[in-house]
């Protein structure tokens, strides 16, 4: 009987070992000093009180064509909105200004000096809202981008 009980016991320690697996169609690890992200895309399994349903379930999806910004007020021109590689910035007036293009999360990914216009790459940046800082003398315009 122990030796059933210990065969029993070995089964099923054998079987929650291969409980953390997933058969998934695509995914991702990411790595970095401060963690790991896992991710993987494959079928569902929900189910409610009315019905059971399995496969890949689509979210609505929503694309953005345009994005509006005051430029008439800044004194600045910020073109193509979204951008794909180049972003352009023009100001009515000269003078010493820096751009700094900032992430969701804050970080800083680019700073450059400019005098009246200036162009920025973005072929590096990955889709996404992006905010871009102009700062002159004692003045800080923002304007939100998005990059397809």
């Amino acid at each position: 009987m122990t030796k059933f009980l210990v065969v029993i016991t070995c089964l099923l320690a054998i079987n929650t070992a291969y409980s953390q697996e997933v058969i998934a169609t695509a995914g991702e690890e990411s790595i970095n000093s401060t963690g790991v992200v896992n991710f993987t895309i494959g079928e569902v399994f929900t189910a409610n009180y009315l019905n059971v349903s399995e496969g890949f379930h689509q979210p609505q999806l929503t694309v953005v064509t345009n994005i509006n910004n005051l430029t008439e007020k800044s004194g600045f021109q910020v073109y193509p909105n979204p951008v794909n590689s180049n972003l352009t910035i023009n100001a009515n007036k000269e003078s010493i200004r820096k751009a700094i293009v900032v992430d969701m999360h804050g970080k800083v990914l680019h700073q450059t000096t400019f005098f009246q216009n200036t162009s920025i790459d973005f072929n590096s940046y990955g889709a996404g809202f992006y905010i871009i800082m102009i700062q002159e003398k004692n003045k800080t315009t923002k304007f939100k981008v998005f990059k397809q």
